[in-house]
């Protein structure tokens, strides 16, 4: 009994130390570990008309009737499971935006200085509502990295650089029996938002847009040359 008793306190005393130790750490493995500073001069330039299109668009897409096709849109692709954005927040402001020289011509590299407080809050639930994941994004401040690989018009590449400042919620339902705040868990939720944090800052995100092919008989041609005629 004696010997479970000392067995049982040294595990706990470990798991408690190592939790200390992750605590202490895993927060800012996304700085030691994340990417590395972009060595390209940049030339500054104004994004009032940026801001401008991504307020109509988000005042567009907050609509009750866009919101509802977006969700079904995800939805008709990961059936049982069910996708719910309840709403995409603010619109995030955009100071300036940073044009890398190319060092290539073929490729376009810009930096985008972000802000976003109170972004987007969805939900997310697994089965027949066996469990709902919730995401709610309060706060965040950092910088992101757009190419375009060998300029494609139809692909392009992000991620995310430097230092960034990030405040988000994340929170498990399990049926209607209990519901909790996995950010709010003592030592375990900052934890896993360093966790979440590094993995962001090391992926790169591809996004692939539909290849748009004029159909010759359509009314939108390209004008000829009059040197052709």
């Amino acid at each position: 009994m004696n010997s479970f008793f000392i067995g049982f306190l040294f595990s706990f005393i470990s798991l408690l130390v190592i939790l200390v130790i992750l605590r202490l750490t895993v927060p800012y493995a996304s700085k030691l570990f994340g990417n590395k500073p972009i060595p390209y001069k940049s030339f500054v330039e104004s994004t009032e008309w940026l801001n401008f299109i991504i307020y109509r668009v988000l005042t567009h897409f907050q609509t009750d009737e866009a919101i509802e096709q977006i969700n079904s849109i995800v939805n008709a692709n990961i059936p049982p499971h069910n996708f719910r954005l309840i709403s995409l927040g603010n619109a995030p402001v955009i100071k300036h935006v940073l044009t890398l020289e190319m060092k290539d011509i073929d490729n376009i590299n810009i930096i985008i200085p972000l802000e976003w407080i109170n972004g987007p809050s969805l939900d997310f639930v697994l089965g027949e509502n066996l469990a709902r994941i919730e995401f709610d994004l309060f706060k965040f401040f950092g910088q992101i990295f757009i190419s375009w690989p060998e300029n494609s018009p139809t692909k392009f590449e992000f991620r995310f650089i430097g230092d960034f400042i990030v405040d988000f919620d994340i929170s498990f339902q399990f049926k209607e029996y209990f519901r909790f705040s996995l950010m709010k868990i003592p030592l375990i939720g900052q934890i896993i938002k360093g966790i979440i944090e590094l993995i962001v800052v090391r992926q790169v995100f591809e996004i692939t847009l539909p290849d748009i092919n004029l159909d010759p008989d359509s009314p939108i041609q390209p004008k000829r040359s009059k040197k052709n005629d």
